[in-house]
């Protein structure tokens, strides 16, 4: 039993005896008067029930007052609880919307940075062809314009050229071009001072692009035509 349980239990027992008693002072009192000692035991008897009924019905109420306010503190801490779990969610939720956002924001940068290297490497593409003016000519990249029937005429780039015929390179680091013929000459426009011509006692080895900002100002390809192969010595 719980203390409350026991208590009550008590009192209902002294209840009772008092009832028992008030009863057996009454008849008593009917049949011996209430000068008689009998009836002043059983009454004092009574009084000490009395007594301690009364102490335990002020326990019985210390109870209830106990009971009440751990029911009322209970109930707060169920709302305090409640309130707790409310900012969990709102604190849950809003990581999950920080989170979106972080993710959303890696994407974008991710984008960005993608078509930032894309620009670069569109700025920083160049394309090149090397070979003699009829294999040129024969591949629609290159024909000869101006000179009076065909007299001195110059050989240039066509407008409508075909642009498969071109070897495309990253122009920041590939700042040689092979050649290895007997002659070249470019048939595109760059300035004179951006690169060099290489060269051996067989002929052009390569074409160096000494400034390449420079070089491929104008335009970004280049076609160098070349007047019969190089010979390479053969080794042992």
């Amino acid at each position: 039993m719980s203390p409350q349980e026991r208590v009550l239990q008590e009192t209902k027992i002294i209840q009772a005896l008092i009832r028992e008693n008030e009863d057996k002072i009454a008849k008593l009192q009917i049949e011996l008067g209430n000068a008689d000692q009998t009836v002043i035991d059983v009454q004092k008897k009574n009084d000490r029930l009395k007594r301690k009924l009364n102490s335990f019905q002020q326990q019985i109420a210390d109870l209830e007052a106990i009971n009440n306010q751990l029911a009322d503190n209970l109930e707060d801490q169920v709302i305090e609880n409640g309130l707790l779990k409310s900012e969990v969610q709102v604190k849950t939720t809003e990581n999950e919307v920080l989170q979106t956002a972080l993710v959303h924001r890696d994407q974008l940068i991710e984008q960005k940075n993608e078509e930032y290297a894309n620009i670069t490497k569109k700025m920083n593409t160049s394309y090149y062809v090397v070979g003699e003016y009829k294999e040129l000519a024969d591949l629609d990249v290159v024909e000869k314009e101006g000179g009076i029937l065909g007299i001195g005429a110059t050989k240039e780039m066509k407008e409508d050229f075909d642009q498969d015929q071109f070897i495309q390179i990253d122009r920041t680091n590939y700042t040689t071009i092979p050649v290895f013929a007997k002659k070249a000459e470019l048939a595109t426009s760059h300035p004179t001072d951006s690169y060099q011509w290489v060269e051996d006692d067989k002929g052009v080895q390569w074409l160096e692009i000494t400034a390449p900002q420079k070089f491929w100002k104008q335009s970004k390809y280049l076609v160098i035509l070349t007047d019969k192969e190089y010979k390479f010595e053969e080794r042992a």
